[in-house]
């Protein structure tokens, strides 16, 4: 036994229930199914087929919708049947989620086939008809919807008393005489009854303008209270029971493929092997490589592994939104996470990092004994990113592009001011209030404060709103408006209405395009530099600059990615970096866990003595002086003494980061079996396992530091040798944050530059360099925004320079006010008119 209309917290804003809470519930409670019916989307469908699994119950998958019916809308249930079903559910759920409105009665009658259709309940045009006496329109309503919908039902719901005795009688009798089935429907929104007044707050918290719906008493109810509640009209638990058990639809998707990449005439592995060779030898000439052989040993093995995973239509189509960006002029970050270990991402110009000459490894990143989705996350300009995902939205189109839908979720500091601001109080006394629970000093006789802090605790981790997802897209060959639900992400992308972690288990494509700042200072600063020396490439600058290590040792570092904070400052004062690998060390140890390790290292950099744990150990540990600074060093050791592979020694690593029991017992026994094979005793192969063990933890993903190294040496090598030009790009794009200008302003002044006033005849939207030092822009005057100082900048371009005062005011006057004008006064932007 059990009812329809169960709702769940992604009823947003009008549920207290968490999904998991509500299947584990019904389960406990000896429901039969759980009906979900969230209200106009789908966003919980997906995590409701794993739990219904999980909790082995029969799940009927629905959506609330309210339905325009011309004059006046009407809510309606609809539950998927079958296939067909599913995916016109799919398309009322677009219509709603992406034009921001109803559906229309028409589109429902269009849209039916596969769905049962049933009848909300209150905000059924149906019950109001009765509700208000209007029986002769109730039964048209009634005949209509019996006469358009080839599976409708009449919904029975006795929440509401008044409607109980004013409505039901009549609706059931309506119904039996017209031939139409009863449902027994019962809106869950709240576990508990003594839940209701925290569930009214939660829908003041979302509507605070509108008065809440007396829909009575919405808690769960378990099947003795069912029978109760129904006992009058029990056949219609029947009926429910006789539709679910008609019912047998399980969710089904396609396999996801990835975007077939079009090329010339090869097939997708021959054009990625030419690419890759020719690519290969352009790098070997370029940076006079040496041992080709083993470059070229490496391509063949990494090529033939993508081509068994059938993974070469994904470089293929990375490669091509990277060559685009490029083709562009937009800067492309050197490399992200593992992917910077794969000699086949380096050759297609994928990545900077040459994994060979920095001892990387292919297998963490692809692993050919587990077919897992490759991760080839890129670095863009934050400026230049959306240029880079709308060449690609161009090329796959709508259908097979979007966004990545993110929750908001209520915490518990941020819900007590949601809290206070529905009780009847001033802004003033909320702030006590507010203040008062975070200070730990609050009265909790007080029944003011008692509401917020219960409230608070049954709300915090519901979702608020939708996001989007900061960097992630998903790409499928697969017609999305076809297979998962959508929602709107700007006007003209859709956006998922699943998060990351249901799409990564149905196996689609995500690629994360991420807008980095520091990528944006980087290019800006080379092409200012390239006015002066148009020859300057950054890819070619020597990563043994002596001037750029002064100024790491010095830990000048302001404005230099990931060597800015004032601890990072600190260690760089006491490493004394010398080279690259120090850098590369340094960003890996820069981490809560390793730092423990950090003096450790400098002590044993700057000479201490120190043993490793084996002989066979010490060419591993060599260059991080004995210490496991990163993941790949876990996986060499597996492989150099317990003679695993490196894709096993990848398994085993994954395997005992996850610090589970029973694998690190079973990792353990098939460690100490391979050691042995090899000729150890396994007193030393238990010492062994149980040392990288301790430090998988630690171990940070090398790829990932070499790149991110890469980064911070292009921009302290920038800043060491051309440091006009970085400083002033470096303030141009900070003008929003007041205290990292202040910070670099006065870095400039100590260095002996003059900061000039933003002159009216002078100043730009940006920073400038002149002979007598930097003029600061308009940007930076109280009350000038960017807009503004277009307009000002636009107005002297146009009729020249600001003769006099009086010429400047006449000029401006549709431009600034006298606030703007005063306050360009007090800067003195204005003293090159000469007056006082």
């Amino acid at each position: 036994m059990s009812v329809f209309y169960l709702q769940s917290e992604y009823s947003l804003l009008n549920n207290l229930i968490k999904l998991e809470k509500l299947v584990e519930t019904c389960k406990n409670e000896n429901y039969d199914f759980v009906a979900l019916t969230d209200k106009n989307n789908l966003h919980g469908l997906y995590k409701f087929f794993m739990l219904a699994k999980e909790h082995q119950i029969k799940p009927i998958y629905g959506m609330k919708v309210s339905v325009d019916l011309g004059m006046e809308e009407s809510g309606f249930l609809l539950y998927i049947k079958n296939q067909t079903g599913y995916l016109n559910l799919l398309a009322i759920s677009k219509i709603i989620q992406t034009e921001n409105r109803n559906i229309t009665i028409n589109e429902l009658i269009d849209l039916q086939e596969g769905l049962i259709i049933i009848s909300s309940g209150q905000d059924s045009v149906l019950d109001r008809n009765l509700f208000n006496n209007n029986i002769e329109e109730g039964l048209r309503n009634l005949r209509f919807f019996k006469k358009s919908f080839k599976q409708f039902y009449v919904g029975l719901s006795l929440s509401n008393y008044e409607y109980e005795i004013k409505v039901i009688p009549a609706l059931v009798s309506m119904s039996i005489e017209e031939g139409v089935t009863l449902l027994p429907l019962q809106r869950t929104a709240y576990l508990n009854k003594d839940d209701e007044l925290y569930f009214q707050t939660l829908v003041k918290i979302g509507n605070s303008e509108d008065p809440i719906l007396n829909e009575g008493d919405l808690s769960f109810k378990s099947l003795d209270e069912l029978k109760y509640r129904f006992s009058d009209y029990s056949f219609v638990l029947d009926n429910a029971k006789k539709l679910a058990d008609s019912i047998n639809y399980e969710l089904k998707f396609p396999l996801f493929e990835m975007p077939y990449y079009q090329s010339s005439n090869l097939d997708k592995n021959e054009y990625l092997k030419d690419l890759s060779l020719r690519g290969l030898k352009r790098r070997i000439k370029i940076n006079n490589l040496k041992d080709e052989k083993n470059y070229y040993d490496r391509l063949k093995y990494e090529l033939a592994v993508i081509e068994r995973l059938d993974f070469s239509d994904y470089f293929l189509i990375v490669q091509d939104f990277v060559n685009y960006a490029k083709k562009e002029g937009i800067t492309v970050g050197p490399g992200r996470g593992s992917a910077a270990s794969s000699l086949v991402a380096y050759s297609i110009g994928i990545t900077e990092i040459d994994p060979i000459k920095y001892n990387l490894l292919f297998e963490r990143f692809l692993n050919p004994e587990r077919k897992t989705m490759p991760d080839i996350d890129m670095d863009f300009p934050d400026n230049k990113r959306d240029q880079v995902i709308n060449y690609c939205y161009n090329k796959y189109k709508k259908e097979h592009i979007a966004a990545i839908v993110t929750f908001d979720r209520f915490a518990f500091k941020s819900s007590i001011r949601d809290v206070a601001r529905t009780l009847n109080l001033t802004t003033s006394q909320q702030n006590i209030l507010v203040d008062s629970i975070n200070g730990g000093y609050a009265d909790e006789e007080d029944p003011n404060i008692q509401i917020i802090l219960k409230t608070s605790e049954k709300i915090v981790g519901l979702p608020r709103h939708t996001g989007t997802h900061a960097a992630g897209i998903i790409l499928t060959q697969n017609d999305l408006t076809k297979t998962i639900p959508l929602q709107s992400d700007t006007e003209n992308f859709y956006k998922t209405q699943w998060e990351q972690s249901d799409l990564e288990q149905l196996g689609l494509m995500k690629i994360d395009f991420l807008g980095i700042k520091n990528l944006a200072i980087i290019a800006e600063t080379i092409n200012l530099v390239k006015k002066t020396n148009p020859n300057f490439d950054l890819n070619k600058i020597a990563f043994d600059n002596s001037k750029t290590y002064e100024l790491l040792r010095k830990a000048d570092t302001n404005g230099i990615f990931q060597l800015e904070s004032a601890g990072m400052q600190n260690v760089l004062k006491k490493l004394q970096p010398e080279n690259f690998e120090d850098l590369i060390a340094l960003l890996a140890l820069y981490r809560p866990g390793p730092m423990d390790n950090i003096d450790l290292y400098i002590q044993r950099k700057k000479g201490q003595n120190y043993e490793n744990l084996h002989p066979e150990l010490a060419n591993i540990l060599k260059p991080t002086y004995g210490i496991i600074v990163y993941q790949e060093q876990i996986m060499q050791i597996a492989n150099k003494f317990a003679g695993y592979s490196l894709a096993e020694a990848d398994i085993l690593r994954r395997g005992i980061s996850k610090k589970d029991l029973q694998i690190l017992k079973n990792e353990e026994k098939h460690f100490i079996e391979s050691c042995l094979k090899q000729g150890h005793s396994e007193e030393v192969a238990k010492n062994i396992y149980e040392y990288i063990v301790r430090f998988a933890d630690y171990g940070f993903n090398r790829a990932h530091s070499v790149s991110y190294a890469t980064i911070s040496y292009q921009m302290a090598y920038l800043k060491a040798n051309y440091y006009q030009e970085f400083v002033i790009i470096l303030l141009s794009n900070m003008m929003s944050n007041d205290k990292l200008t202040e910070r670099y302003l006065k870095e400039l002044i100590q260095n002996g530059y003059k900061l000039l006033p933003s002159d009216i005849n002078m100043a730009k939207e940006y920073y400038q360099i002149t002979d007598k030092g930097i003029v600061l822009p308009f940007n930076l005057v109280k009350g000038i925004g960017v807009e503004t100082s277009k307009k000002l900048i636009l107005e002297r371009e146009e009729n020249g320079l600001f003769k006099n005062f009086m010429d400047f005011l006449i000029r401006t006057n549709k431009i600034l006010s006298n606030a703007n004008i005063e306050n360009l006064i007090s800067v003195n932007a204005l003293d090159s008119f000469g007056l006082n």
